[in-house]
Protein backbone atom coordinates (compact mmCIF):
# COMPACT_ATOMS: atom_id res chain seq x y z
CA UNK A 1 0.00 0.00 0.00
CA UNK A 2 1.63 3.26 -1.17
CA UNK A 3 0.11 6.68 -0.44
CA UNK A 4 -3.22 4.97 0.22
CA UNK A 5 -3.11 3.04 -3.09
CA UNK A 6 -2.87 -0.69 -3.66
CA UNK A 7 0.40 -0.47 -5.62
CA UNK A 8 3.28 -2.93 -5.49
CA UNK A 9 6.60 -1.13 -4.84
CA UNK A 10 8.37 -3.61 -7.14
CA UNK A 11 6.02 -2.58 -9.96
CA UNK A 12 6.53 1.11 -9.25
CA UNK A 13 10.32 0.81 -9.51
CA UNK A 14 10.20 -1.74 -12.33
CA UNK A 15 11.98 -4.46 -10.34
CA UNK A 16 11.87 -8.23 -10.08
CA UNK A 17 10.84 -9.55 -6.68
CA UNK A 18 14.30 -10.94 -6.02
CA UNK A 19 16.03 -7.59 -6.67
CA UNK A 20 18.91 -6.88 -4.29
CA UNK A 21 19.73 -3.59 -2.60
CA UNK A 22 22.03 -2.23 -5.37
CA UNK A 23 19.30 -2.91 -7.94
CA UNK A 24 16.72 -1.14 -5.76
CA UNK A 25 18.98 1.88 -5.35
CA UNK A 26 19.74 2.07 -9.07
CA UNK A 27 16.05 1.81 -9.96
CA UNK A 28 15.28 4.58 -7.48
CA UNK A 29 17.96 6.83 -8.99
CA UNK A 30 16.54 6.39 -12.48
CA UNK A 31 12.95 6.99 -11.45
CA UNK A 32 13.99 10.02 -9.39
CA UNK A 33 15.79 11.52 -12.35
CA UNK A 34 12.56 11.31 -14.34
CA UNK A 35 10.05 12.44 -11.71
CA UNK A 36 11.84 14.86 -9.37
CA UNK A 37 9.94 18.21 -9.38
CA UNK A 38 13.20 20.16 -9.69
CA UNK A 39 13.67 18.50 -13.09
CA UNK A 40 10.14 19.20 -14.26
CA UNK A 41 8.63 15.95 -13.00
CA UNK A 42 5.34 15.37 -11.23
CA UNK A 43 5.45 15.74 -7.46
CA UNK A 44 2.84 13.06 -6.81
CA UNK A 45 4.67 10.49 -8.97
CA UNK A 46 7.95 11.34 -7.22
CA UNK A 47 6.29 10.87 -3.84
CA UNK A 48 5.14 7.39 -4.89
CA UNK A 49 8.66 6.52 -6.08
CA UNK A 50 10.12 7.62 -2.73
CA UNK A 51 7.57 5.59 -0.78
CA UNK A 52 8.29 2.51 -2.92
CA UNK A 53 12.02 2.85 -2.23
CA UNK A 54 11.41 3.26 1.50
CA UNK A 55 9.13 0.21 1.58
CA UNK A 56 11.57 -2.07 -0.25
CA UNK A 57 14.56 -1.01 1.82
CA UNK A 58 12.51 -1.48 5.00
CA UNK A 59 11.67 -5.04 3.95
CA UNK A 60 15.37 -5.64 3.37
CA UNK A 61 16.15 -4.51 6.94
CA UNK A 62 18.22 -1.68 5.48
CA UNK A 63 17.78 1.91 6.71
CA UNK A 64 15.62 3.71 4.14
CA UNK A 65 17.91 6.67 3.59
CA UNK A 66 16.61 8.27 0.43
CA UNK A 67 19.70 9.05 -1.70
CA UNK A 68 18.41 12.47 -2.72
CA UNK A 69 17.05 13.64 0.61
CA UNK A 70 13.45 13.90 1.81
CA UNK A 71 10.48 13.91 -0.56
CA UNK A 72 8.70 17.11 -1.70
CA UNK A 73 7.43 19.19 1.16
CA UNK A 74 10.91 19.79 2.48
CA UNK A 75 11.81 21.07 -1.02
CA UNK A 76 15.42 20.05 -1.31
CA UNK A 77 17.33 20.69 -4.52
CA UNK A 78 17.88 17.70 -6.77
CA UNK A 79 21.39 16.25 -6.72
CA UNK A 80 22.19 14.20 -9.83
CA UNK A 81 25.88 13.65 -9.05
CA UNK A 82 25.37 9.91 -8.49
CA UNK A 83 23.16 9.27 -11.50
CA UNK A 84 24.10 7.24 -14.53
CA UNK A 85 24.31 9.91 -17.28
CA UNK A 86 22.74 7.45 -19.75
CA UNK A 87 20.27 5.25 -17.87
CA UNK A 88 18.84 3.86 -21.09
CA UNK A 89 15.20 3.40 -22.08
CA UNK A 90 12.76 2.20 -19.48
CA UNK A 91 9.02 1.63 -19.32
CA UNK A 92 7.44 3.92 -16.73
CA UNK A 93 3.96 3.26 -15.35
CA UNK A 94 3.64 6.79 -13.91
CA UNK A 95 4.24 8.44 -17.27
CA UNK A 96 1.70 6.37 -19.22
CA UNK A 97 -1.15 8.84 -18.95
CA UNK A 98 -1.90 11.38 -16.27
CA UNK A 99 -4.28 14.30 -16.09
CA UNK A 100 -4.69 16.82 -13.31
CA UNK A 101 -7.79 19.01 -13.26
CA UNK A 102 -8.67 21.81 -10.84
CA UNK A 103 -12.00 21.40 -9.13
CA UNK A 104 -13.78 22.91 -6.14
CA UNK A 105 -12.17 25.95 -4.54
CA UNK A 106 -13.63 27.66 -1.50
CA UNK A 107 -13.38 31.44 -1.22
CA UNK A 108 -13.08 33.84 1.68
CA UNK A 109 -10.95 31.60 3.88
CA UNK A 110 -7.62 32.82 5.30
CA UNK A 111 -4.50 31.00 4.01
CA UNK A 112 -4.06 29.10 7.28
CA UNK A 113 -7.55 27.67 6.86
CA UNK A 114 -7.16 26.25 3.34
CA UNK A 115 -6.71 22.50 2.81
CA UNK A 116 -5.59 20.85 -0.43
CA UNK A 117 -7.64 17.72 -1.22
CA UNK A 118 -6.59 15.50 -4.14
CA UNK A 119 -9.09 12.98 -5.51
CA UNK A 120 -7.17 10.26 -7.36
CA UNK A 121 -8.72 7.97 -9.96
CA UNK A 122 -6.47 5.03 -10.87
CA UNK A 123 -7.75 3.55 -14.13
CA UNK A 124 -7.05 0.53 -16.28
CA UNK A 125 -6.13 1.23 -19.87
CA UNK A 126 -9.10 0.72 -22.22
CA UNK A 127 -8.03 -1.25 -25.28
CA UNK A 128 -10.99 -0.38 -27.49
CA UNK A 129 -14.22 1.61 -27.53
CA UNK A 130 -16.35 -1.48 -26.86
CA UNK A 131 -14.65 -1.99 -23.50
CA UNK A 132 -16.23 1.25 -22.34
CA UNK A 133 -19.65 -0.36 -22.75
CA UNK A 134 -18.80 -3.48 -20.75
CA UNK A 135 -20.18 -2.82 -17.28
CA UNK A 136 -18.78 -6.12 -16.03
CA UNK A 137 -15.30 -4.61 -16.14
CA UNK A 138 -15.10 -1.13 -14.61
CA UNK A 139 -12.17 0.93 -15.86
CA UNK A 140 -11.66 2.60 -12.48
CA UNK A 141 -10.35 0.00 -10.03
CA UNK A 142 -8.93 2.18 -7.29
CA UNK A 143 -9.34 5.61 -5.81
CA UNK A 144 -7.96 7.66 -2.97
CA UNK A 145 -8.08 10.98 -1.17
CA UNK A 146 -5.01 12.91 -0.12
CA UNK A 147 -5.40 15.77 2.35
CA UNK A 148 -2.57 18.25 2.69
CA UNK A 149 -2.40 21.22 5.05
CA UNK A 150 -1.35 23.90 4.62
CA UNK A 151 -2.28 24.14 0.96
CA UNK A 152 1.06 24.70 -0.86
CA UNK A 153 -0.57 27.43 -2.96
CA UNK A 154 -2.06 29.30 0.00
CA UNK A 155 1.17 31.11 0.81
CA UNK A 156 1.09 30.34 4.53
CA UNK A 157 3.96 31.97 6.40
CA UNK A 158 5.79 29.61 8.74
CA UNK A 159 5.77 29.16 11.62
CA UNK A 160 2.00 29.28 12.12
CA UNK A 161 0.77 30.82 15.35
CA UNK A 162 0.77 27.96 17.92
CA UNK A 163 -2.82 28.54 18.97
CA UNK A 164 -4.02 28.56 15.35
CA UNK A 165 -1.89 25.51 14.55
CA UNK A 166 -3.39 23.56 17.45
CA UNK A 167 -6.94 24.51 16.43
CA UNK A 168 -6.45 23.57 12.76
CA UNK A 169 -4.78 20.24 13.54
CA UNK A 170 -7.61 19.35 15.93
CA UNK A 171 -10.23 20.10 13.26
CA UNK A 172 -8.33 18.12 10.62
CA UNK A 173 -7.87 15.17 12.94
CA UNK A 174 -11.57 15.15 13.83
CA UNK A 175 -12.62 15.31 10.17
CA UNK A 176 -10.21 12.50 9.27
CA UNK A 177 -11.49 10.29 12.10
CA UNK A 178 -15.09 10.77 10.97
CA UNK A 179 -14.24 10.07 7.34
CA UNK A 180 -12.28 6.88 7.98
CA UNK A 181 -15.13 5.55 10.15
CA UNK A 182 -17.49 5.63 7.15
CA UNK A 183 -18.16 2.44 5.15
CA UNK A 184 -16.00 1.68 2.13
CA UNK A 185 -12.60 2.82 3.38
CA UNK A 186 -9.95 0.25 2.46
CA UNK A 187 -7.03 1.91 4.19
CA UNK A 188 -6.44 5.17 6.03
CA UNK A 189 -3.50 6.84 7.68
CA UNK A 190 -2.46 10.33 8.70
CA UNK A 191 0.60 12.10 9.99
CA UNK A 192 1.27 15.52 11.43
CA UNK A 193 4.38 17.36 12.48
CA UNK A 194 6.61 20.29 11.60
CA UNK A 195 3.55 22.48 11.15
CA UNK A 196 1.77 20.30 8.58
CA UNK A 197 -0.85 17.58 8.25
CA UNK A 198 -1.17 14.83 5.63
CA UNK A 199 -3.74 12.06 5.34
CA UNK A 200 -4.45 9.31 2.81
CA UNK A 201 -7.61 7.25 2.44
CA UNK A 202 -8.06 4.55 -0.21
CA UNK A 203 -11.32 3.31 -1.76
CA UNK A 204 -12.46 0.58 -4.16
CA UNK A 205 -12.96 3.08 -6.99
CA UNK A 206 -12.48 6.68 -8.00
CA UNK A 207 -16.23 7.24 -7.70
CA UNK A 208 -16.08 6.11 -4.07
CA UNK A 209 -13.20 8.51 -3.47
CA UNK A 210 -15.21 11.36 -5.00
CA UNK A 211 -18.22 10.51 -2.83
CA UNK A 212 -15.91 10.58 0.18
CA UNK A 213 -14.78 14.06 -0.80
CA UNK A 214 -18.39 15.27 -0.94
CA UNK A 215 -18.77 13.96 2.62
CA UNK A 216 -15.47 15.49 3.74
CA UNK A 217 -16.13 19.02 2.53
CA UNK A 218 -18.96 19.83 4.98
CA UNK A 219 -16.92 18.28 7.79
CA UNK A 220 -14.09 20.69 7.03
CA UNK A 221 -16.46 23.64 6.65
CA UNK A 222 -17.97 22.93 10.04
CA UNK A 223 -14.46 23.43 11.43
CA UNK A 224 -14.00 26.71 9.52
CA UNK A 225 -11.70 25.08 6.94
CA UNK A 226 -11.90 25.63 3.19
CA UNK A 227 -10.73 23.34 0.41
CA UNK A 228 -8.87 23.55 -2.88
CA UNK A 229 -9.67 20.32 -4.67
CA UNK A 230 -7.82 18.67 -7.55
CA UNK A 231 -8.78 15.57 -9.52
CA UNK A 232 -5.84 13.46 -10.65
CA UNK A 233 -6.43 10.65 -13.15
CA UNK A 234 -3.71 8.07 -13.74
CA UNK A 235 -4.12 5.41 -16.43
CA UNK A 236 -1.85 2.39 -16.33
CA UNK A 237 -1.49 -0.48 -18.84
CA UNK A 238 -3.53 -3.63 -18.23
CA UNK A 239 -0.43 -5.80 -18.23
CA UNK A 240 0.94 -3.69 -15.36
CA UNK A 241 -2.03 -4.01 -13.06
CA UNK A 242 -3.92 -6.74 -11.35
CA UNK A 243 -7.36 -6.68 -12.84
CA UNK A 244 -9.85 -8.78 -14.74
CA UNK A 245 -8.34 -10.67 -17.65
CA UNK A 246 -9.61 -9.90 -21.11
Amino acid sequence: MLEGLNLDPHTVLGLDRDADLPAIQEAYRRKSKKHHPDLGGDEWAFRIVVRAYEELTRRSDVPAQVPFGPPPGDRVRFDDSELDPDPGPSHDWAAESERVRPGVRDRDFPPTRMVLVEVLWLRLEVADIYALLDRREPSSFSGSLHLCWPDPEAGVEQPVDPEELHAVLNELGAAFDQLRARPGVLNARSQSGRGRFDAWLSYPSGRDAWNAFTALRPLLKSGALGVRQLTRELTIPRDGAEGPAR
